[in-house]
């Protein structure tokens, strides 16, 4: 498989929550998980503009979970819907990406 088919492959969702349907097994444990930004403001064209960040869940004894990529959106409060949606790795998700194999 090629990296590229991957797609973004951070885009995993956290493990919970995922429909018993969608062929990932309830044993899978991603090490990390979407925590929402709260957003304080309303843009000046009705947007609020949301932020995940993909935080690292396994960690070391003293260690501080690290961000491992994020999205970004603007929510419309007009039209109920997500737009400009831009998304991204940290130094830290690139060398974890790397790190993705297929047995």
């Amino acid at each position: 498989m090629h990296q590229a088919d991957l797609g973004p492959w951070y885009l995993l969702a956290s493990d919970k929550g995922v429909a018993s349907g969608v062929g990932i097994p309830m044993s899978f444990n991603s090490g990390f998980e979407w925590i929402t930004q709260v957003p304080y403001l309303v843009n000046d064209d009705s947007t609020v503009t949301v932020t995940w960040l993909a935080m690292e869940t396994r960690t070391g004894a003293g260690e501080k979970p690290a961000v491992l990529a994020w999205a970004r959106a603007d929510f419309g409060l007009v039209r109920k819907a997500f737009v400009s949606i831009q998304t991204g790795t940290t130094a830290t998700g690139e060398a974890l990406k790397q790190e993705v194999k297929t047995p």
